[in-house]
Formats: structure tokens, sequence, C-alpha cells
């Protein structure tokens, strides 16, 4: 399949289906949709591909820490909401409690 944007905007989506097999999408719009909960994006990793991604007005959308969520999870992405992602968003902190073994 040759598909390579596809806009799902304002469809009342809870959910991605398995879009692993649009190997060629790039741009993906699924803003205004019931998407909440994290795991019902997981399956985007997997979509290689992507490079755009928009869930703008979506229950998810107003949780705390999902941009950084959506940036770390689907490391593939350039832009994200309308905006790009800079090279610090992409940057995880290392935990606080973090001990290097100096063997």
């Amino acid at each position: 399949m040759n598909l390579k944007c596809l806009k799902l905007d304002h469809n009342g989506l809870k959910f991605f289906p398995d879009l692993t097999h649009v190997p060629k999408l790039t741009h993906l719009f699924a803003n205004y949709n019931r998407l909440s909960d994290y795991n019902d994006i997981e399956k985007l990793r997997g979509v290689l591909s992507l490079k755009e991604l928009e869930l703008i007005h979506n229950p998810l959308s107003r949780r705390s820490g999902y941009r950084e969520y959506i940036v770390r999870n689907i490391p593939q992405l350039i832009y994200f909401d309308g905006v790009e992602i800079t090279e610090d968003e992409r940057v995880e902190e290392e935990p606080e409690d973090f001990i290097m073994d100096p063997n």
C-alpha cells in the first residue's frame, strides 16, 4: 500500500487500528477523537516510517507528561502536534537515584 498521509480527525476513535501494514505512512492526523490512554497509541511505535503525528484535542492530550511520553516512545517522529521535536526533547533524563558502577 502506498498510503503516506492518513487523516482520521473527528472520527470518535478510541484506539488505533494496526497500521504496521501501511509501510509508507509518514503523516498521521487523529485530532478531535476520543484517544485517552497511552496504551492506545503504543502500536504507532511499529510504524517506522511515521514522521508526523497530531493528536490535538483528544483526552490524552490533556494528561500530564503527554508530549514527553510521545516523543520518547515514538522516536521516529520529527513533528508532533504541529511542532518540530528538538534534540533536547529527545534526551532522556537519568533517574536521580541512578548510581554508576565503577567496575
